[in-house]
């Protein structure tokens, strides 16, 4: 049967990359999206949030993309200050990190 060993194949090597992170993060770019749908909850949080601040502090270079966010940009827009992002000029949003 093909592809009955594919999912050994890709655990290998995600292990591979989750051991080559800390050390070359420079290697690596996330591209990943939300649609909003509706207020953040515990799911997003859970579900992608908190990996993808992982990888962020990490060093990875991170692409988020807002799809539909044409529909309601200003409740977007503001959600997403509201959750401690900055808009920057080009448009795009970064975490607002603050210096403690």
């Amino acid at each position: 049967m093909p592809n009955e060993r594919s999912y050994e194949a890709a655990l290998r090597r995600s292990n591979q990359i989750q051991a080559d992170l800390p050390e070359h993060p420079e290697k690596y770019v996330m591209l990943t999206g939300d649609r909003p749908t509706g207020r953040l909850h515990f799911g997003h949080y859970f579900g992608t949030l908190v990996e993808r601040v992982r990888l962020q502090e990490l060093g990875v270079k991170t692409n988020i993309i807002i799809a539909d966010y044409h529909d309601d940009f200003c409740t977007l827009r503001r959600e997403l200050v509201d959750e401690g992002l900055m808009q920057r000029s080009d448009g795009t949003y970064q975490r607002n990190i603050q210096a403690s």
